[in-house]
């Protein structure tokens, strides 16, 4: 903040300095919203997984352990499933947003009108 701007004006130099670096604390806010978004992604996953052992427990107790069984396998298959979706989707999240804003990507295109009409033989 005060060493960002040389400026022989004290107050002027803080001033410029906190308004330089407000984009900066934005995007570590940001980035902090984005590792806490991933802490509860896995701690949902730990909760499914605690919930489908217990379910999965009870049942082998109360009914038999082939029940408890097939709890058990469905619960986690679905955490798996599940899993395999963050994966896929923070992937792409990190490539297409805070990748591509880094590297100067533009996204940009043609709006999408599907009923259009079209001339034959022209370009767009």
């Amino acid at each position: 903040v005060l060493f960002s701007v040389p400026h022989p004006n004290f107050f002027r130099r803080v001033f410029i300095g906190i308004a330089s670096s407000l984009l900066g604390w934005l995007g570590a806010f940001g980035d902090l919203m984005s590792y806490i978004r991933l802490m509860a992604v896995g701690l949902a996953s730990f909760y499914i997984a605690m919930v489908s052992n217990d379910l999965a427990a009870r049942a082998a107790v109360q009914l038999s352990w082939i029940a408890g069984l097939s709890i058990a396998m469905a619960g986690h298959l679905l955490n798996v499933a599940l899993g395999a979706i963050a994966i896929l989707a923070h992937g792409v999240r990190l490539n297409m947003l805070e990748f591509s804003n880094n590297a100067g990507v533009q996204w940009s295109g043609y709006s999408y009108d599907p009923f259009a009409r079209r001339q034959l033989g022209k370009k767009e």
